[in-house]
């Protein structure tokens, strides 16, 4: 068996090298089907604690990123295809159906605390939710949803398409996908959400293109003549 000092040493001496194809195999078989005890895990993840990972920050040169990117030559990523914020365990890209099975079981019978089963679920969804989100402004987003489900803001949408014969202001194209834009922002401008005169039709495309140059806070009718009026 290792002693502890024997096994920092390893790790220090892999620290930057490359490991080939047939290395990493032979250590996934190797750890293939063992579980590790609680003290175990533990253990690592008081070990981790505050470290940053060996790499952080690291410069390579261009020969080592030229073999990384050998490497990785003719490998199709698991998320391919796959839309919105995904983990390999979720969609099956990563484990094998006998992983996942193996997984279960070492969890059988196991109870876990309230705290442990919360953060399960937000790995598990692969983002963290409310004011724990890198985009939490208040609890703003949820209020906007709400409010564009509202009859209102159907009403207001189909009378600003109707207005522009369902038609794409910046680039002439009618029908399609198109969608209603708020010249002035629908959060920012409470009074005004449901004035057809604040809308203009927009496609998806024209759409995102406008947001991309010109961000999605305080937006002016300027910034809306401008891109109108200019080549992206």
């Amino acid at each position: 068996m290792r002693t502890k000092e024997h096994g920092k040493k390893v790790s220090q001496g892999l620290m930057g090298h490359l490991v080939s194809k047939e290395t990493r195999q032979k250590i996934r078989e190797s750890n293939l089907g063992k579980v590790r005890s609680e003290e175990t895990c533990k253990k690592i993840g008081e070990s981790r604690k505050g470290k940053l990972p060996w790499n952080f920050g690291k410069q390579y040169s261009k020969e080592i990123r030229q073999k990384l990117s050998d490497a990785h030559k003719g490998q199709v990523p698991w998320n391919k295809g796959l839309r919105g914020v995904q983990t390999p365990w979720i969609k099956g890209k990563h484990h094998s159906e006998e992983s996942k099975t193996k997984m279960k079981l070492s969890h059988k019978g196991k109870v876990f605390s309230e705290i442990h089963k919360k953060n399960i679920g937000k790995a598990l969804k692969g983002l963290f939710v409310g004011k724990m989100a890198s985009g939490w402004r208040g609890g703003i987003s949820k209020e906007n949803e709400i409010m564009r489900k509202r009859v209102d803001f159907r009403q207001w949408r189909e009378a600003v398409y109707k207005r522009d014969d369902y038609t794409d202001q910046k680039y002439g194209t009618r029908g399609g996908n198109i969608h209603p834009h708020h010249i002035l922002n629908f959060a920012e401008y409470p009074n005004i959400r449901f004035d057809p005169n604040n809308g203009i039709t927009l496609s998806k495309q024209s759409h995102r293109e406008f947001h991309k140059k010109y961000g999605f806070k305080n937006n002016t009718r300027e910034q809306l003549e401008e891109f109108l009026n200019h080549e992206v």
